[in-house]
């Protein structure tokens, strides 16, 4: 069996699968904290893992701007 430090953490759709319990979560389950609220899973902080918690809210600030066109 893989320890944490050896799971891969899978990003798709949207979510991010954990890799301890399978569950699928979104930006919103790990912004204010870097652990599965389910299995308590820490997930390592990677470049992908930190887009993917940003992304919805960088989604969100550029609809709501106002480019000039």
């Amino acid at each position: 069996m893989l320890n944490d430090s050896e799971q891969k953490v899978i990003i798709r759709d949207g979510e991010v699968i954990c890799p301890r319990c399978g569950e699928s979560l979104t930006p919103e389950d790990l912004e204010g904290f870097s652990a599965c609220p389910y299995c308590n899973y820490v997930f390592p902080r990677t470049r992908e893992l930190e887009d993917f918690i940003v992304s919805q809210a960088v989604r969100q600030w550029v609809r709501h701007q106002q480019f000039p066109g």
